[in-house]
This record gives structure tokens, C-alpha cells and sequence, in this order.
């Protein structure tokens, strides 16, 4: 598995969703099982953080809008 820290949310995303269908497979033995569940946690930690610092900037993004119209009028 790539590095999560290189990867872009879309392939994050697209690795959270291999996991998801690894750990639903019957051969998958204990030890795997809980290395994909960690690979699984640090990915979506990874996208999460990423979410929300799109969240962050779209929000100072609308304010600096915002500022920028009220300081117009």
C-alpha cells in the first residue's frame, strides 16, 4: 500500500474502498485482517483531515467574499 501521506483523496478513497472488500473476504486470516483494519483507520484519518481542511479554506474563501462586498457598499 502507497504512503497515505503521498496520496490524493480520490485515491484514498478508492484504497478505503479495496480494504473495505479485503476484510469482507472469508480468507482474510487474523493478522491481515488487523493490518488492513489499521491501513484502513490511517487512510480515511488521512481523508478526513483533508476534508476538512477543504472545509477550512472554502470557508475563508466565502469570507474574504463576504468582506470583500461589505467593505463596497
Amino acid at each position: 500500500m502507497q504512503d497515505v501521506e503521498n496520496q490524493s483523496f480520490e485515491e484514498l478513497i478508492e484504497n478505503a474502498k479495496n480494504i473495505i472488500a479485503r476484510l469482507g473476504q472469508s480468507d482474510v486470516n487474523l493478522k491481515e485482517g488487523v493490518e488492513l483494519y489499521k491501513n484502513g483507520m490511517a487512510t480515511l484519518q488521512k481523508a478526513q483531515e483533508m476534508l476538512e481542511s477543504a472545509k477550512l479554506e472554502f470557508e475563508e474563501i466565502q469570507k474574504q467574499s463576504y468582506d470583500e462586498n461589505t467593505t463596497k457598499a
